[in-house]
């Protein structure tokens, strides 16, 4: 019965808010749910047309809550954007949103990720350190920094004792539950130099993702400490040829 109700609740709202744009015009709201009904049932083209519909209307518009609506029409069009793979116009809305929300760390976080995806990760670097300047204790920005001082294949960009420090917060304020942060502070020690450290804090992460049945974390974390026992410091490649996110294994 719960999934006859939930189809019957679907098509009463699409019903709703296509009677909305028949019967209205330049309705954004109407638009924008529409759009939002059909990334649920995974029609992106569909989605992305009534989302630029929304975006388009609601930037003729100057009332008190323009600023929340846009930003709200925005963030749904950049993610259906990103969702297609239109990676380099989701970034558009996703500058448009920021415009309109300077202090938004969750688009901070995500257009950190996105660059990094492209190649850009000195761009994603600043982003991420934009989130930090806002809400110190992001664990998410401090915890993707700190993989990309550790990691990068750019010498530029890598920064041992910074990852450390990155790493060593991040994961205390996680509670030590999350075992790809340990990943990430093995990886941070070994680029310091400290292999004995990175070899035991690997060996915690893999104890940890055993426990929670994340088997993949604990083979690539046994990889790792193959390397750090031959002195070699970890490297992510995907962070010079981008289509990846920071330590997404």
């Amino acid at each position: 019965m719960h999934g006859l109700h939930s189809n019957f609740a679907w098509r009463n709202s699409e019903t709703l808010w296509t009677h909305a744009l028949a019967v209205t015009t330049d309705n954004d709201v109407a638009h924008n749910n529409l759009g939002y009904l059909c990334v649920d049932r995974g029609e992106l083209d569909k989605a992305i047309s009534y989302f630029e519909s929304a975006a388009r209307i609601r930037s003729g518009k100057r009332d008190p809550h323009y600023d929340v609506s846009s930003a709200f029409i925005q963030m749904n069009l950049a993610n259906a954007l990103d969702e297609k793979g239109q990676v380099a116009e989701a970034l558009i809305h996703y500058r448009k949103l920021l415009e309109l929300q300077p202090d938004n760390i969750e688009v901070h976080n995500i257009v950190g990720t996105v660059l990094t995806q492209q190649g850009r990760v000195g761009e994603g670097v600043g982003e991420w350190q934009k989130v930090l300047a806002i809400q110190p204790d992001d664990g998410n920005a401090m915890s993707n920094l700190a993989w990309v001082f550790a990691t990068s294949p750019d010498q530029s960009l890598r920064d041992g004792p910074k990852a450390v420090e990155l790493a060593e917060r991040a994961l205390r304020i996680s509670g030590g539950r999350i075992p790809i942060l340990f990943r990430t502070l093995a990886a941070a020690y070994a680029e310091s130099g400290e292999f004995s450290k990175a070899i035991q804090t690997a060996q915690q992460g893999i104890e940890l993702a055993n426990s929670q049945g994340n088997s993949g974390l604990a083979t690539e974390l046994q990889g790792n400490i193959a390397l750090y026992q031959e002195q070699r410091p970890l490297r992510d490649p995907s962070l010079t040829r981008g289509n990846s996110s920071p330590h997404s294994e």
